[in-house]
């Protein structure tokens, strides 16, 4: 029996691999926080496995509880953090608009750019008139 739990734990920790690369190279930002979920909730069934390998099941459902309430927290915290700022550089000017979440408010998507650039200050728009 604790064969199988281990090859369940190593199995698990393959798949903590592949969300930890979704996690470095994810395309967006959201992306990357339900990465970093799956990772702590694949490590909390990792320590329970490892309390029925260990016969001590009693002590790491107590540690596994206590690291799930800390990675929804964490999740939670970031998921505010980033629906306020785009960015985690302080002083960054790319605070959340209604043009960042087009989806919630039914408008098409918009580049981000396209909202610096100025029409009157565009030089390709500008001709010189004979």
């Amino acid at each position: 029996m604790e064969g199988f739990f281990l090859g369940i734990s190593l199995a698990l920790c393959f798949l903590v691999l592949l969300s930890l690369y979704r996690a470095a190279f994810g395309p967006t930002v959201l992306d990357r926080i339900i990465s970093v979920s799956v990772i702590g909730t694949k490590t909390t069934v990792i320590l329970l496995l490892i309390g029925f390998i260990y016969k001590r099941v009693d002590m790491f459902v107590d540690i596994s509880l206590a690291y799930a309430l800390l990675n929804f927290i964490a999740t939670l915290a970031a998921a505010k953090f980033f629906h306020t700022r785009k960015s985690i550089i302080p002083g960054s000017k790319y605070y959340a608009t209604t043009q960042s979440f087009p989806d919630l408010i039914g408008e098409s998507r918009t580049n981000e750019l396209d909202s610096l650039v100025k029409p009157e200050n565009d030089i390709s728009r500008t001709r010189e008139v004979e």
